[in-house]
């Protein structure tokens, strides 16, 4: 959980960890995930998923045509939720 709060907008606002359970109540920052940079929220998708091959060739400075920066911004939408 610590590494999920890390990489994502996320806090953990309360948790309870009993004998045979445990509860987890998050904190989602909407306002922090949507002030992140497109390379931002690749990089910190890329902390636990394979970002798909537009994120990887913008990250390696690939140029993209209108129709790829659209894709790519909707994916980027997409992950910030």
């Amino acid at each position: 959980m610590e590494k999920l709060a890390a990489i994502f907008a996320l806090d953990i606002a309360v948790y309870a960890v009993m004998s045979n359970q445990y509860h987890v109540v998050p904190y989602i920052d909407a306002k922090t995930a949507n002030i992140w940079s497109i390379t931002e929220a690749i990089l910190r998708w890329q902390e636990l998923f394979k970002a798909s091959n537009l994120a990887q060739c913008f990250n390696q400075g690939t140029s993209l045509d209108r129709s790829e920066d659209s894709k790519l911004k909707e994916l980027i939408e997409l992950w910030r939720e």
